[in-house]
């Protein structure tokens, strides 16, 4: 009976030999206030999520700066007090119907304006709910450590994205994730091409393999010059 009231907080220490012990998370900005926030929504004695709502509007409205930092810290909370419960053998009645709440408040909270539908549709699928079509990488009882680092990794990411500013090189993820059909036909760095290739547009000349396997390079022939080089 004691588990079927159990917060987030004990249900996390219960299952303490599957979870992660640490939380890279709480470097984040605004990550302690936000997590702390959403574990009083989902503690048993609580009737809905009043800590949360004041929180973000208080930042939506006074610290517009923040805003992206919010974003990223909501993403994290929920991924840290919802889904990572998913690897547990049994969660109890009230925690998945706490987890249920949330993602509809996600989805329809009028406190959460500063979330475009996207948005609210990415943090929602970390409150459990049903993820798009022909994606497969998610938790469960039956992940391994291996599966829980590697699909943590793939939030950290996610956590980058919605975290990035207009002007941040990593807004990229943003798009990429949210959005990706906007880069069609875009071009992104990459690393240069074949450096003997290279060589050879700058220098002119060509390259050139011994009997022995040994690549090497003959300038312009009136110089007469040869470079040796292993590769």
């Amino acid at each position: 009976a004691w588990k079927e009231t159990a917060e987030s907080g004990l249900l996390r220490f219960l299952g303490a030999n599957k979870l992660p012990h640490n939380n890279p998370f709480k470097t984040l900005p605004l990550f302690s206030d936000v997590n702390s926030a959403l574990a009083t929504g989902l503690a048993p004695t609580s009737s809905g999520f009043k800590s949360i709502e004041t929180l973000c509007s208080n930042i939506y409205t006074n610290q517009k700066n923040n805003i992206q930092a919010l974003k990223a810290a909501l993403l994290a909370a929920i991924f840290h007090q919802c889904y990572l419960l998913k690897v547990l053998p049994e969660v109890p009645v009230h925690m998945k119907s706490k987890i249920s709440m949330i993602a509809n408040w996600i989805k329809n909270s009028p406190h959460l304006a500063f979330l475009n539908a996207s948005e609210r549709e990415l943090i929602a699928f970390f409150c459990w709910e049903k993820p798009p079509a022909n994606f497969n990488m998610q938790l469960s009882s039956e992940s391994k450590t291996e599966d829980i680092v590697l699909f943590r990794i793939l939030v950290h990411i996610a956590v980058v994205a919605l975290g990035s500013k207009n002007e941040s090189l990593t807004k990229l993820f943003h798009t990429a994730i949210l959005s990706p059909e906007t880069l069609a036909g875009s071009w992104l760095p990459c690393m240069a091409e074949d450096t003997q290739a290279m060589a050879v547009r700058v220098l002119g000349g060509r390259w050139y393999k011994c009997s022995n396997g040994h690549a090497y390079f003959v300038d312009k022939v009136l110089n007469h010059n040869i470079l040796f080089m292993d590769v």
